[in-house]
C-alpha cells in the first residue's frame, strides 16, 4: 500500500521541485544597471543631425552645479535624422545607488567640443 503510494504522488512531488527550482532562478536574476536613452539632436536652426557624433552622458544631483555623480565617457552615437539611442551604463557602470532615495537626478548632455546642453 505505500508503494501505490508514491507512486500516485510522484507527479505532484516532481512539479512541486520545478515549481521551487524556477523560483529560485527567478530570484537570483540581477535587474540590469542601464538606462535605455532615446534622443533628438538638431542644429541650432532647429534642423534634424544625421551621422556619428561624439556623445557624452553625465547624470547629476542638482539642476546646475558640478555634483556629477555618474559621467560616461566620449562614445561615438550613430544619429539618424536627429533621433539616437543608447544605453547609459552599459560602458561605464552605474552606480548601484544612484537612484535610491527620493532624489531628483538630472542628465547632461555634451556633443563633440560644444558645451554641455542646457537646460539638464
Amino acid at each position: 500500500m505505500e508503494e501505490g503510494m508514491i507512486h500516485k504522488n510522484t507527479p505532484q512531488i516532481l512539479l512541486m521541485a520545478l515549481i521551487l527550482i524556477i523560483f529560485s532562478i527567478s530570484i537570483n536574476a540581477e535587474v540590469p544597471n542601464t538606462i535605455n536613452y532615446q534622443g533628438r539632436l538638431t542644429d541650432n536652426a532647429g534642423n534634424p543631425i544625421s551621422g556619428a557624433k561624439l556623445i557624452k552622458f553625465k547624470i547629476y544631483g542638482s539642476p546646475s552645479g558640478v555634483d556629477s555623480l555618474w559621467s560616461s565617457a566620449f562614445r561615438a552615437i550613430q544619429i539618424n535624422e536627429g533621433l539616437f539611442n543608447v544605453k547609459l551604463g552599459e560602458v561605464v557602470p552605474l552606480p548601484e545607488d544612484l537612484f535610491t532615495g527620493n532624489d531628483n537626478r538630472y542628465l547632461g548632455i555634451t556633443v563633440d567640443t560644444d558645451p554641455e546642453i542646457t537646460p539638464r
